[in-house]
């Protein structure tokens, strides 16, 4: 998949930007008063989805939308309910998996180290019942 002429695209507006194969993960530092203004985010949300449409490699159904934070700065915010991108709305998520790595949005990895220790028991479990430990 060629994507290179995205970056002339991410270039033209302050994001930064971060691929993984067929997966590309686009941030942005927001004060709390930027929140009132996420036109912007999403002017370059809509620019970057009409590439990505053009060129056929969007799949509105995994974008995700997350705000990261400490717990007081996300106290601070008024938290809009998303963006749209693409004509359609994407809410804001609670957490997000990127490259097996669950976040939440405060990035205590809480959520991530219960999967990963249910992982672990599951699999434990799973030994012992076949006679492997």
């Amino acid at each position: 998949m060629y994507v290179s002429p995205i970056g002339d695209v991410i270039s033209q507006h302050n994001v930064e930007c971060h691929q993984f194969a067929d997966d590309m993960l686009l941030y942005v530092l927001l004060s709390p008063a930027d929140f009132g203004h996420l036109s912007a985010i999403e002017s370059y949300a809509n620019d970057l989805s009409r590439w990505f449409v053009e060129n056929a490699l969007l799949n509105p159904t995994k974008t995700e939308a997350m705000i990261f934070g400490t717990s007081q700065w996300l106290s601070q915010v008024n938290r809009p309910q998303g963006v749209r991108v693409a004509g359609a709305a994407v809410q804001f998520a609670d957490y997000v998996k990127l490259l097996g790595v669950t976040l939440d949005s405060t990035l205590y990895f809480d959520k991530h180290v219960i999967e990963v220790t249910h992982c672990c028991h599951y699999h434990i479990r799973a030994l012992r019942h076949n006679g492997h430990c």
